[in-house]
């Protein structure tokens, strides 16, 4: 059985491609991540933008990635626990992943 999306690990935010701007979906998903957050030590937030697509990819990725961040703060998720980083070498991906790390695991690689 697949997990809903807010218990899965990482958990995908999609964007359309060139945007980073969040969607109605993402705004609906994220509200469901605050509790989870309060026993994380740690969420690394992942933003994605294929180089191939778009020519300003590594600011597309980075604008994703505090987009989805800004939203969790403002939500109350304390900034000190989210670490934004990004990547433009995914074919395809237009995204945010958000790995949550928990007290005590190994963190994810």
């Amino acid at each position: 059985m697949v997990p809903p999306p807010a218990q899965r690990n990482p958990v995908a935010i999609e964007f359309p491609a060139r945007s980073v701007l969040l969607t109605e979906e993402a705004r609906a998903l994220l509200p469901q991540l605050v509790a989870r957050s309060k026993t994380a030590s740690a969420i690394q937030v992942m933003g994605f933008c294929d180089k191939a697509q778009a020519s300003n990819a590594r600011e597309i990725a980075i604008g994703r990635g505090i987009a989805v961040r800004n939203e969790l703060v403002r939500l109350g998720v304390p900034a000190a626990k989210l670490k934004v980083r990004y990547t433009t070498t995914e074919p395809q991906r237009h995204a945010v992943d958000l790995t949550f790390e928990e007290a005590g695991a190994t963190p994810a690689k």
